[in-house]
């Protein structure tokens, strides 16, 4: 049971990962605070999605926290 537990996790982060992409391609300047608020999540669960995104090079952040935009790869 633990195996199919994993996968199901992985899934689901990896669900919310394709929709994070979708959200920032949609609109580039969105906040964390506003992903987590759309996808129903919290704020921290949004942040280390988009650590792993930036870690596997496919989203970047230009600029500062506040005021700058969302790159997607």
């Amino acid at each position: 049971m633990k195996v199919e537990y994993e996968s199901s996790a992985e899934n689901v982060t990896e669900n919310r990962e394709s929709k994070i992409l979708d959200l920032i391609g949609e609109d580039n300047t969105i906040t964390t605070a506003q992903i987590a608020d759309k996808l129903q999540v919290a704020r921290m669960t949004i942040h280390r999605d988009i650590e792993k995104l930036k870690a596997k090079g496919l989203l970047e952040r230009i600029g500062a926290n506040k005021g700058g935009y969302w790159k997607v790869k």
